[in-house]
């Protein structure tokens, strides 16, 4: 797929966007102000019954996220009370000057996020949980 780059109008206001590509099943990549942006391309109709379905029944594992290794936190991308979806990153750690995107593991509400920028985390140290 060649980049496409598409205005979005919110409120009024425009906005550029670059969609870089589609992932697997419902999920695309844009770019939007020099950073890209994983997310879950849903219909309409979808979006509204989101509220009414239940989460799936998942292991406990998947309601939290672990830090994978020791380093710094240079992004949070997400907040208590945000609804998302597995596979969507949510912050990214640097370890011996690499950036590591960390995804989350299932659909679900945030809970918690127990680390902000800056912040130096250890091996299995829990990040963020869902609810």
């Amino acid at each position: 797929m060649t980049k496409s780059v598409v205005t979005l109008n919110v409120d009024g206001e425009n906005f550029i966007l670059q969609i870089h590509g589609r992932g697997n099943g419902p999920i695309w990549t844009i770019g939007f102000q020099g950073a890209t942006y994983d997310f879950k391309l849903i219909s309409p109709y979808t979006y509204s019954l989101l509220g009414l379905m239940p989460l799936p029944k998942s292991g406990e594992s998947t309601k939290e996220l672990l830090s994978p290794m020791p380093g710094v936190v240079r992004s949070v991308a997400v907040k208590p009370g945000d609804k998302v979806f597995k596979g969507q990153e949510v912050c990214v750690i640097e370890a011996m000057k690499m950036q590591n995107k960390l995804v989350i593991g299932a659909d679900g509400v945030i809970k918690e996020v127990k680390v902000k920028e800056g912040d130096t985390v250890s091996d299995e140290d829990l990040l963020i949980s869902l609810e």
